[in-house]
C-alpha cells in the first residue's frame, strides 16, 4: 500500500503533463489576430532621362491568406500603366495598409505576390516576386 502511495503523485504529474500538453496546443494554437501588410510602393531609379519619355510600368499586387495548403485571395489590385517618371520617390512613396482579421496566429500567414510590367516602345517587360508576412505586422517594398 505504502509502495502505491509512493507512485500516485509521480503517476498523476506524468498523466497530467501528457493531458495538458495538447490541450494547451489546440488553445493556444487556435488563438486569432489580426495581420497587417504595408505596401510601399516608389521608382528606385531617376527615369527623368529622354529614353524614359515613352516607357509605362503597370503593377499587379495579390495579397492571400495562407492556411496549409488553402490559399484565400483577401485583396487584388491593378496599378495602371503610367510612365515610369510619374511614380513617387522613395521619400514620398505611395503606402498602401491591408489588415486581415480572424487569422489563426503561428497556422496562418500573409503571402503578398505582384507583377510589375514594363512597356518601352511596345517591347514588354514583365518581373514577378512575391513576400511572405508571419508576425503581426509586415512590411513589403516595391521598388519601380
Amino acid at each position: 500500500m505504502k509502495t502505491y502511495l509512493a507512485w500516485l503523485p509521480a503517476s498523476l504529474i506524468v498523466i497530467a503533463g501528457a493531458v495538458i500538453s495538447p490541450v494547451q496546443q489546440i488553445f493556444v494554437g487556435k488563438r486569432t489576430v489580426s495581420k497587417t501588410v504595408e505596401l510601399s510602393i516608389y521608382k528606385g531609379n531617376d527615369y527623368s532621362a529622354a529614353v524614359y519619355h515613352n516607357s509605362y510600368a503597370q503593377l499587379h499586387i495579390v495579397v492571400e491568406k495562407v492556411s496549409g495548403q488553402t490559399r484565400t485571395k483577401v485583396w487584388d489590385t491593378t496599378i495602371d500603366a503610367k510612365q515610369l517618371r510619374d511614380f513617387p520617390t522613395e521619400s514620398a512613396a505611395k503606402s498602401q495598409s491591408i489588415t486581415v482579421t480572424g487569422m489563426v496566429d503561428k497556422k496562418e500567414h500573409l503571402e503578398i505576390s505582384y507583377l510589375l510590367t514594363y512597356d518601352s516602345d511596345g517591347s514588354k517587360l514583365s518581373m514577378q516576386d512575391a513576400a511572405a508576412v508571419y508576425d503581426i505586422k509586415g512590411r513589403v517594398n516595391i521598388n519601380i
